[in-house]
């Protein structure tokens, strides 16, 4: 028997998803790749519908000079599932049809429920048109200013990539509703923000009391109110801006780029799903397009008459550049493959941001409020600023790298997806090597299917009661960079991920910093209405306990509870050509190949400080107006 995946958007591989959320009629069949598409020549092939992927190819395919452009996609179409649509489900997508299963290796600085290092990480990746903004939480953070302007400068990215540089970008991808973002504050900027864009940005209902409470709190310690930290203002509390539609449904990257332009008949463009591409086809150090199979399982090559553009994001990028002969010399002769371009940075230098924190039960007067909403993920709230350690760092740097610390309040979370998470947590903690054992992990598997059907209504309906307090550590450390290396030379074999979160131990005195900062705000005036009981597992059962934790046991404490934030990054980092470990121009044209570029969250050269799923359609966006530019193209108004 086999052990290699099958086509990954066909039905066979939606039925060995470990559960299965999204109905098969459900899945649209619009797009479906064919032999059509055999040996036909596009200007433009774009691998990825995700963030950056759709953002890409959607303003190549409306430049007036009209080049024909293929979006291709791996996965099948549930963009518009109504289990993809609404952000509550969200947690219930993870591990089903519509992601990639995608684990790190044994990470020995996390520990587990007995304390015992070499915890495994799942990495969820979308697998849709749309790709992981189908996904993912919805927060839209573009990331601070100055983290464009030390691409631009530190990192030798160019006038192109410096704030004043991206900031059109932004406002052309975004259009803002709702005024003013802060209760009492004043309306968006114009300067800064966009209000006609395609992706729709909204604080998506009036603050919710526990909103107002937190940002509150925060000022009460030292963390002031900001009206907009999108705009002129990052550090600071606010209520969270989410890419949702008025109607309350998810705003994905698909839906917002690209079927607008589909819907309207634009005959240059065209886009394929279930179309699985395995390689990038060379003539000597050319790119002529790509090879993918058919969801039937042929095999066939399209051509790309002008540049191939992989986004493909931060994990299947570098796999694909490797098994095209682009890549570190050692990897690619360990499995036989050619070296075309020996480039050691791809793969290298993978960026996450480290999340830890603290929940506490709402006393029962509280919990009515605090029931799910189809609107919101949860995360409701959200402060940024600065540690004193990041501070440190800055100075022996000589640079000025804005807020490394983001806290999120979550509440009114998925009565059902949260409590199945707790259930697979607790069962590891009596049986720790289900997360060491790679062999056991069909076990956990069964487990977390197994607890979806056993959540009880007790639990569920303790989760809908729960506040949290997450601090999200967006400046990892240099020890904290990880990689994605082969594992095989098939395409189908996931390759090896290692994520090294907290790897350095600078970043555990940061997320210390801010832990006890959440635990201060947690524990303040302001918030005691929502504080009813506490059972922090390993740390604390009363409020008293909390109060009273040791630097030690807050430092155990994020070691077995850090994870990821799925903001993998930086894995073909842009820059100066004559770097060694750069992989793209600043024009995101990968050395050493000509016609192939790279646009998704690879290229960064460090990771922005916030969710990166704005700052990655910011990308796409920059790379399509890049390359029109290069080829005297035309591009929309």
């Amino acid at each position: 028997m086999s052990n290699k995946s099958p086509h990954p958007g066909t039905a066979a591989a939606r039925a060995m998803a470990e559960h299965r959320v999204v109905e098969d009629s459900h899945f649209e069949r619009r797009f479906t790749a064919s032999a059509a598409l055999k040996d036909q020549t596009f200007d433009f092939v774009v691998v990825g519908s995700g963030s950056a992927g759709s953002a890409c190819a959607g303003r190549l395919a409306a430049s007036p000079s009209r080049p024909s452009v293929l979006l291709l996609e791996a996965g099948g179409e549930a963009q518009n599932a109504p289990t993809v649509r609404a952000h509550h489900h969200m947690l219930r997508l993870w591990r089903s049809e519509v992601d990639w299963h995608y684990r790190t290796t044994p990470q020995p600085q996390l520990t587990n429920a007995d304390n015992g290092g070499g915890r495994v990480m799942d990495l969820e990746r979308g697998k849709t048109l749309g790709g992981s903004s189908c996904l993912n939480y919805g927060m839209w953070v573009r990331g601070a200013a100055q983290d464009f302007n030390r691409w631009a400068t530190q990192f030798k990215c160019g006038s192109d990539w410096s704030y004043d540089a991206v900031l059109p970008n932004f406002k052309r991808l975004e259009g803002l509703a709702g005024s003013p973002l802060l209760e009492g504050g004043d309306a968006p900027d114009a300067k800064y923000r966009g209000f006609r864009g395609p992706v729709a940005a909204r604080v998506p209902h009036p603050p919710l009391p526990e909103v107002r409470d937190f940002i509150q709190a925060c000022a009460a310690n030292g963390v002031p109110p900001t009206n907009d930290y999108n705009g002129a203002k990052m550090e600071g509390a606010a209520p969270t801006q989410f890419s949702v539609l008025a109607s309350g449904g998810r705003a994905n990257a698909f839906t917002s780029f690209v079927d607008p332009l589909v819907r309207q008949g634009l005959p240059n463009l065209t886009v394929a799903s279930e179309a699985f591409v395995t390689k990038v086809v060379l003539e000597g150090t050319k790119a002529r397009g790509v090879q993918l199979e058919l969801p039937e399982g042929d095999t066939i090559t399209v051509r790309a008459g002008k540049e191939v553009i992989l986004s493909a994001g931060a994990i299947a990028t570098p796999q694909l550049l490797m098994l095209s002969s682009i890549g570190p010399r050692d990897q690619l002769e360990k499995f036989g493959i050619p070296v075309v371009s020996d480039l050691p940075g791809v793969g290298s230098n993978l960026q996450d941001h480290p999340v830890a924190g603290l929940s506490v039960c709402a006393p029962p007067k509280a919990v009515e409020q605090l029931s799910a909403r189809l609107d919101s993920t949860g995360l409701n709230g959200v402060a940024f600023t600065k540690s004193r350690k990041d501070k440190e760092r800055d100075g022996r740097a000589g640079v000025d790298s804005g807020p490394d610390l983001e806290l999120v309040l979550l509440s009114r979370l998925d009565p059902l997806g949260w409590p199945v998470k707790a259930f697979v947590h607790d069962f590891q903690g009596k049986m720790p090597q289900l997360h060491t054992n790679s062999w056991l992990q069909p076990l956990r598997d069964l487990i977390h299917s197994a607890g979806q059907c056993l959540v009880s209504t007790v639990v569920e309906e303790k989760a809908k009661g729960t506040i949290g307090l997450m601090v999200v550590l967006n400046h990892p450390g240099k020890k904290s960079m990880g990689s994605v290396k082969l594992s095989s030379g098939d395409i189908r074999d996931h390759p090896l991920i290692d994520d090294a979160l907290v790897r350095d131990e600078e970043d555990v005195e940061c997320l210390l910093e801010g832990v006890k900062l959440v635990r201060d705000i947690l524990l303040s005036p302001g918030m005691k209405k929502w504080v009813g009981g506490v059972e922090v597992n390993g740390l604390a059962n009363s409020v008293e306990e909390l109060a009273a934790a040791s630097d030690e046991a807050l430092r155990a404490h994020i070691l077995r509870t850090t994870t990821t934030t799925w903001h993998y990054s930086c894995t073909a980092r842009m820059g100066d050509p004559a770097d060694p470990d750069v992989v793209c121009d600043p024009h995101l044209r990968v050395k050493g190949v000509q016609g192939l570029r790279v646009a998704d969250a690879s290229v960064m050269p460090f990771v922005v400080s916030g969710n990166t799923n704005a700052s990655s359609m910011m990308i796409g966006d920059k790379c399509a107006e890049l390359v029109l530019r290069d080829h005297g193209l035309k591009d929309s108004e």
